[in-house]
């Protein structure tokens, strides 16, 4: 792993906190030329943010897309060898307390942006024979009281599933859906994971998971506890 990622060019979204920051730190650790973006503003990124290109950008807008192409098009790249969309937000709430603002906001982010971004970027990724990587979760097959972010998530499965065969042999496409983490996305969605939080993985092993299954380039791809503790995610990296 520690050579793959090097001088490859990534473009990153969502990497502004959680599993998306941790992406970034490991990535940039192993040579990577990147691009991130996030909601947050440059200024209020984290102290512990790498040293690399970044840019904020609102992934609920129907610009996003355009705004990422723009970004990645004044850098003058050669190409795009991996598009990681990370970006992703959700609420813990029945359904019937969601309103509709909220249900907008969070299809916006992970259901419309990605399909925006990669319909904008599939003939990049063409041109460079690249490989687009959609961060899901487990929860796209239901969850209590997440059921507009289950949703989004099992829209996005599909989504993957579909272009994974349409793209085939011009495209790599693969999904990964990631386990419980601890991260801020826990307490901006409203829940308390309690004395389970001590069994959910950090941001930095699923980062460092998610990094190792890209390798592998198997889909979909599951990471949780088990699979950190089993080293089946490892196992799926190519020699």
């Amino acid at each position: 792993m520690a050579t793959y990622y090097n001088g490859r060019h990534i473009v990153l979204t969502g990497a502004s906190s959680g599993i998306g920051l941790a992406l970034a730190r490991h990535l940039s650790a192993r040579g990577a030329v990147l691009l991130a973006t996030g909601a947050r503003a440059k200024a209020d990124l984290p102290s512990e943010f790498p040293d690399i290109r970044y840019v904020s950008i609102d992934m609920a807008k129907p610009d996003c897309a355009d705004k990422l192409a723009g970004a990645v098009a004044d850098l003058g790249w050669p190409g795009i060898d991996l598009l990681i969309l990370n970006a992703g937000t959700g609420r813990q709430a029945p359904v019937e307390s969601e309103t509709a603002q909220t249900i907008e906001n969070v299809v916006a982010v992970n259901l419309a942006a990605p399909v925006r971004i990669a319909h904008r970027f599939a003939e990049p990724l063409i041109e460079s024979a690249g490989q687009l990587v959609l961060v899901g979760s487990v929860v796209h097959k239901g969850a209590d009281d997440f059921p507009v972010y289950a949703a989004t998530k099992a829209a996005l499965d599909g989504f993957a599933r579909s272009l994974r065969c349409e793209w085939q042999g011009r495209i790599k496409v693969q999904i990964v859906h990631p386990g419980p983490t601890r991260t801020p996305m826990h307490q901006r969605a409203g829940h308390d994971p309690g004395k389970l939080a001590r069994l959910f993985m950090s941001a930095g092993e699923a980062a460092s998971l998610i990094a190792a299954a890209i390798i592998g380039g198997r889909s979909p791809v599951k990471i949780n506890t088990l699979a950190r503790l089993t080293g089946t995610v490892r196992r799926m990296v190519s020699p």
